[in-house]
């Protein structure tokens, strides 16, 4: 039983690390972008 609790948990963090990931990506896509139309525009 405590096994499988730990597994869970474990389960839960991975997720959780994946979506802070996927954010950091898309946060990183996005400012690429602003600042490559804020160059462009000058």
């Amino acid at each position: 039983k405590k096994k499988e609790l730990e597994r869970e948990e474990l389960w839960k963090k991975l997720e959780e690390l994946k979506l802070k990931k996927a954010l950091e990506k898309q946060n990183s896509a996005y400012n690429m972008h602003s600042i490559l139309s804020n160059t462009s525009d000058e």
